[in-house]
C-alpha cells in the first residue's frame, strides 16, 4: 500500500489501521523529518510491522515515477495506492486576497498531485500480473473525473480527500 501525504493527519491514520492489519506500507510526504517521525511511530505501535518511507513533491512527474518504482521495490507489487497529500489555505482569506503563488500551490498538490499520483499507479499496476485479462483496465480515479472513468470501465473507492487505486481490481457490480 502506498499512501502520499502519509506523514500526519488522515494519512497517518490510515497507515496505522493498515499495518495493524499486517499490510506493508509505503508512506510519502514533502518533509523527511516528518516522514522519519511517522515511520518511528508507526513501528512504536506496531513492532513488527513493515513501513518504509520517502519524500516526494506530488507536484513533480518525477518524484511520482520515483515514488511508484521506490514503492515496487519495497513491496514487491502495489495493490492499494491512496492519493492523500493535500493543501488548503491557512489562515483562510477571501479568494481576491489570496495570493496567485498560493493558490497554485493548493491547485497544484490537490488537483495535479492526485492525477499524478493516479497516473503512476495506473502505470505501475498495468505491469503487474494480477491473474486475469482485465488487469490492463485503469484502476484509479481521481475526484471530478468519476463518470470519465465510469466510461472508462474504472473499478472505483472515492473519498472525499483523494482516491484510491487498488489491484486487481474489485469486481463490477451491475
Amino acid at each position: 500500500m502506498v499512501i502520499t501525504g502519509g506523514s500526519r493527519g488522515l494519512g497517518l491514520a490510515l497507515a496505522n489501521e493498515f499495518v495493524s492489519l499486517g499490510d506493508q506500507v509505503v508512506i510519502a510526504a514533502r518533509d523527511e523529518a516528518a516522514c522519519a517521525a511517522a515511520v518511528r511511530q508507526l513501528q512504536q505501535n506496531h513492532p513488527q510491522s513493515q513501513v518504509h518511507q520517502t519524500t516526494c513533491d506530488v507536484t513533480q512527474p518525477d518524484q511520482m515515477q520515483h515514488l511508484a518504482a521506490f514503492a515496487k521495490e519495497k513491496l514487491g507489487q502495489i495493490d492499494i495506492w491512496v492519493n492523500n497529500a493535500g493543501s488548503s489555505q491557512i489562515p483562510k482569506a477571501p479568494l481576491a486576497d489570496t495570493a496567485s503563488e498560493q493558490i497554485q500551490q493548493i491547485v497544484g498538490t490537490n488537483m495535479l498531485g492526485t492525477l499524478l499520483g493516479s497516473q503512476a499507479a495506473i502505470q505501475t499496476m498495468r505491469t503487474q500480473a494480477s491473474g486475469n485479462e482485465s488487469s490492463a483496465e485503469y484502476y484509479s480515479c481521481t475526484r471530478g473525473m468519476a463518470s470519465g472513468c465510469a466510461r472508462a470501465k474504472c473499478h472505483v473507492l472515492q473519498v472525499n480527500l483523494g482516491s484510491i487505486s487498488f489491484h486487481p481490481p474489485f469486481p463490477a457490480r451491475r
